[in-house]
């Protein structure tokens, strides 16, 4: 009798196996890029994890039992502002027309500077002790020149740019700013949260600035 032949390997896609660990996708993310949880890259550019390395994962004392963090909370808090603060603006020029592929673009772009901006976080590095040009600078100019090419292609003016950055600048700093009503942090730890979310957007503003053509 022939043996049957062994089922293909299931693999579970970011927002499956995040779904799994109880953790939002860019955090999941973030922690592949750390190595902290291994991944497959399919040939069209999407994660991919073994079911065995998520379960693992979700076995140890570190994500199993796993604390709220400062940044985790600040994260899930700033994610629904920022949702809230675009349903209220959806009406403004830089909204208005977007095909599905422009939509799904800004949602990717958002999610870069999200990922910036928590990287930042995470690092619990002081402004004052850092590089001329960290690595955290130089990501920040490439996002908002994708901003202004995405600008330019649609015909914005200037003021169109910055009037939604500032949406979501405004939507990021009020969840820090609310943040120590549903979390117990300590002042200091917001004061750097704080002045680390603003580093990352006010590099962002001033480059989309900079690139402007004069």
């Amino acid at each position: 009798m022939t043996p049957a032949a062994p089922s293909p390997k299931r693999w579970l896609s970011l927002h499956q196996a995040a779904q799994l660990l109880g953790i939002h996708p860019i955090t999941l993310r973030r922690w592949v890029d750390n190595g902290q949880i291994p991944c497959m890259v399919t040939p069209g550019g999407h994660r991919r994890f073994d079911p065995c390395d998520i379960e693992q994962a979700a076995q140890k004392h570190t994500f199993h039992t796993r604390q709220v963090t400062l940044e985790a909370k600040w994260e899930e808090q700033a994610l629904t502002y920022a949702r809230s603060s675009l349903k209220e603006h959806r009406q403004a020029a830089w909204q208005q027309g977007l095909s599905d592929e422009e939509r799904e673009a800004q949602r990717r772009l958002g999610r870069r500077l999200m990922g910036l901006i928590l990287q930042r976080i995470s690092s619990h590095s002081r402004p004052e002790i850092l590089p001329a040009l960290p690595t955290w600078t130089v990501e920040a100019r490439s996002i908002a020149e994708e901003y202004r090419r995405f600008a330019d292609q649609r015909g914005l003016p200037l003021s169109s740019v910055i009037e939604a950055a500032l949406v979501f600048r405004d939507a990021l700093v009020e969840s820090a700013v609310l943040l120590p009503q549903t979390a117990h942090n300590h002042p200091e730890d917001n004061v750097r949260l704080l002045r680390n979310v603003n580093s990352v957007l006010n590099e962002v503003i001033l480059a989309i600035i900079d690139t402007a053509p004069v």
